[in-house]
């Protein structure tokens, strides 16, 4: 009798161990999803306060987003009826300078640039803009005479020669009413 008694104990502590690492699997799958989909949460919670605020998360939370959306939209919408925006145009003198090139044979020479501008500004900023002409103009010749030949190769060439200017213009401005640069002749020689 105590050999069928040690017997069933020793069956049911082996039972018992087999079942103790199944319970431990499987617990440990579903604590490790509520983790992850925990952790998920809180990164979006985050994620949408720093894009949109807490009063945006509270705004989208109560379904008020819209409203204020459309409010923001129809503010606009009248500030433009008041003030239309109307743009002018200044034509500056022709520049001529020079600029480094090289030649075929690598060396570095001297080339002329000439080059016909225009400023687009808003006429709203339109007086101090044409009272800093000449300032404008002296920056703009500082500029292309540190530019070379390579510089002004194909269209991106173009693009960042008249992203600088503009944004020399703003500069001696002092204000955002230089809208664009026209370039209406350049010629390289």
């Amino acid at each position: 009798m105590a050999d069928n008694e040690e017997k069933v104990q020793e069956e049911a502590s082996t039972t018992e161990e087999q079942e103790v690492p199944k319970k431990g699997k499987l617990g440990g799958l579903p604590l490790k999803i509520i983790a992850i989909v925990l952790l998920s949460s809180i990164s979006l919670v985050g994620g949408l306060v720093a894009a949109v605020g807490i009063g945006g998360v509270g705004d989208i939370l109560t379904g008020s987003a819209e409203e204020t959306l459309h409010k923001e939209e129809t503010k606009e919408e009248h500030a433009e009826e008041e003030h239309p925006t109307s743009y002018s145009i200044m034509n500056m003198e022709e520049f001529i300078v020079n600029i480094t090139g090289r030649t075929l044979q690598g060396r570095v020479t001297t080339r002329f640039m000439k080059v016909k501008l225009s400023i687009v500004y808003d006429e709203e900023h339109g007086e101090k803009i044409k009272d800093r002409k000449l300032f404008i103009r002296d920056s703009f010749q500082d500029y292309m005479r540190q530019l070379s030949e390579k510089d002004l190769e194909g269209s991106y060439g173009l693009l960042s020669l008249k992203s600088e200017l503009l944004k020399r213009a703003k500069a001696i401005a002092g204000t955002k009413g230089p809208q664009e640069i026209l370039i209406g002749d350049l010629v390289i020689q």
